[in-house]
């Protein structure tokens, strides 16, 4: 059985009702400047206070303000004084004979004579008896866990004997200043001071729980056992480094292993906090004895500070869920960089240009800026000016600073001097869930005259697509192909694509004719040919661990190879050698979709593959695409 104090909850609800009494709902005073509308001033925070006593309490206005009522508010089951009519006032309160012992909240609420409402700031009085107790005891004899994390609260009992009366009673010190609380083997169960007992590891421990007043003390101790588990975490808690707010962190991973000698299956895997979760252990399941899963972890701060949460395994072979602490510290989230304009905005590698803007920083840090994907090393930094020398390798395309991890808008600038080639300027991608429609922005503007590509995987075969954007631009289909092998409903996975696009921000959306899960990754490319871009395609599918489209024969030097590979269930994907995945939809390990690109030096064969950690049916499909001429 497990016992808790529920004591404190209901002082919320005696504090609203003291308002009620008070007056109707009216402005509240807004903050006086270095004075306090309504002060306890008399007992001091801290004050020891015995039960049954009645406490004299002073409550002044240092504001200096007129009231017309005020009343001194405990939490349950300390209650509401009597109204006074002015300040300075005085009140008895009466603290009950059977109250728990340890920390206690008193307030003062009051009205003003013009009618606004006022509240102090809150004192702790500590309620303890003055004499030894006769006698200690707790809630529970013992305790057994069988999952790390799992928690009970022991509730910790004194009897006290009146010597004159010899007529005993006995009172509730699980919060008592008094009390502390130890573990004999913290790896295998800890306890805080409110007397909750947390299941760290196999094992035995003992919980000593000790009272001590005046140099005399008694102590009780409570056996803890922690079974041997069926099923295992590692690690046992995850703490995630400084996470600007809004932001999201980089993985961190849980892996579940069964380590019972039968088979097992993960039921539910889920976080409550700022965090989030994918997994493959549902889908695993049943693990086998010695098999495992993996939970993989992101943090998102909502605010700044310690942020705390769980993630909770429930499973066949425990009756309680695992339960993996959370730990994150959130960050304030800088401020997005914006570059207003560069000068000049054309030259050859070498070139130092001057990128003005606000929010830079004033220092590099660990701030950068690149040309197209290339890293520059910047010369000057201020918060407002950054110079920088075009870096060797650049090509034609954005430059953006990134200061915090937050990225600027992208600001085109053209490379001179070079034979430029087909160069990817930025991508995203998204699993929009279940939907018939999804639009996802790029992060930075696109430049005049560049390409896009959008490579899609629906979840149903006989899919019709459209594909828009906010710029107007025009999408042509470039190859389309039904997945049959994904039963029962297969998969359509597509590429399209537009050229000599308009400069701007811009917003991709992707329509299909049959609800289903979409998937999709737009990219936007430099120095692909402005019309009739489009060279040849292939496209298969297939079952086993090395997708791959067919061949096709490219007509000319320098082209785009652009694969879409997509499977039937999570995997992880392997680009083979000269392509590069640009993205996974949705993250490793849950990925079900890819686009990865190659630039063919010349002509001939080429085809799209890719090598995954596990068989699975899949699809693929290649479109290659011509560069602009110089």
């Amino acid at each position: 059985m497990t016992y808790k104090r529920t004591y404190r909850l209901p002082g919320a609800l005696a504090l609203l009702l003291a308002r009620v009494l008070l007056v109707a709902l009216v402005p509240d005073i807004a903050s006086q400047a270095q004075q306090p509308a309504l002060q306890i001033t008399v007992p001091a925070t801290g004050t020891i206070v015995s039960p049954g006593q009645t406490l004299s309490v002073t409550v002044t206005s240092p504001a200096g303000l007129a009231f017309s009522q005020v009343v001194v508010i405990g939490e349950v089951p300390i209650g509401m004084s009597t109204i006074a009519t002015s300040v300075p006032a005085q009140f008895s309160v009466n603290i009950p004979s059977q109250i728990a012992c340890g920390p206690h909240m008193l307030t003062a609420e009051g009205t003003t004579t013009t009618g606004q409402n006022a509240e102090s700031a809150s004192i702790m009085i500590d309620v303890e008896r003055s004499d030894f107790p006769a006698g200690l005891s707790a809630s529970i004899s013992g305790l057994t866990f069988e999952s790390q994390g799992e928690q009970s609260s022991l509730r910790m009992l004194a009897t006290f004997l009146d010597s004159s009366t010899l007529v005993s009673s006995t009172l509730d010190v699980t919060e008592s200043t008094l009390v502390s609380y130890a573990s004999s083997n913290a790896a295998v169960a800890t306890i805080n001071t409110s007397g909750t007992v947390t299941a760290t590891g196999t094992g035995n421990a003992m919980i000593t729980l000790t009272y001590t007043q005046g140099g005399q003390n008694i102590k009780i101790s409570v056996p803890v056992t922690v079974v041997y588990p069926m099923v295992t975490a590692s690690p046992t808690s995850l703490t995630f480094p400084g996470q600007a707010v809004g932001s999201t962190s980089a993985t961190q991973q849980v892996t579940m292993t069964n380590v019972s000698n039968g088979v097992m299956s993960v039921l539910n895997v889920g976080v409550a906090g700022d965090f989030s979760e994918t997994d493959n252990c549902i889908t695993s399941s049943p693990l086998a004895a010695g098999g495992g899963c993996t939970v993989n972890v992101t943090f998102s701060p909502t605010a700044t500070g310690s942020r705390t949460g769980k993630a909770n395994i429930a499973s066949s072979a425990n009756i309680v869920p695992i339960s993996i602490p959370l730990t994150g510290t959130g960050t304030a989230t800088p401020p997005t960089p914006t570059i207003t304009t560069l000068n000049p905005t054309s030259g050859a590698i070498g070139t130092s240009v001057t990128i003005t803007g606000t929010n830079f920083g004033a220092t590099q840090g660990t701030g950068s800026v690149n040309f197209n994907g290339t890293a520059a090393t910047p010369t000057s930094w201020s918060a407002t000016s950054i110079i920088a020398p075009v870096p060797s390798g650049a090509t034609t395309g954005n430059v953006l600073v990134t200061v915090g991890g937050v990225v600027s808008n992208g600001v085109n600038f053209t490379v001179q001097g070079t034979t430029n080639g087909i160069a990817l300027v930025q991508f995203e991608g998204s699993d929009a869930g279940t939907t018939t429609s999804y639009s996802l922005p790029f992060d930075s503007n696109n430049a005049a005259g560049n390409w896009i590509a959008v490579c899609i995987r629906a979840g149903q075969s006989g899919q019709s697509f459209t594909v828009t954007d906010s710029r107007g631009n025009t999408y042509h289909n470039a190859v389309q192909f039904n997945d049959t092998l994904d039963t029962p409903n297969g998969n359509t996975i597509a590429i399209f694509y537009t050229e000599n696009i308009a400069a701007g921000a811009n917003t991709v959306t992707v329509s299909d004719t049959i609800s289903g899960t979409l998937r999709f990754v737009i990219l936007e490319y430099s120095g692909v040919a402005t019309a009739n871009s489009l060279d040849v395609v292939a496209s298969a599918q297939g079952s086993g661990t090395s997708p791959n489209s067919g061949n096709a024969t490219t007509t000319a030097n320098g082209d785009l190879l652009l694969g879409a590979i997509a499977t039937a269930d999570p995997a992880t994907f392997t680009a083979p050698s000269g392509f590069t995945i640009r993205e996974f939809v949705p993250a490793e390990p849950g990925t079900k979709l890819v686009a990865e690109d190659k630039i063919q030096t010349a002509a001939g064969s080429a085809a799209a593959t890719a090598s995954l950690s596990a068989s699975d049916p899949w699809g693929a499909l290649l479109a290659a695409f011509k560069k602009a001429h110089p």
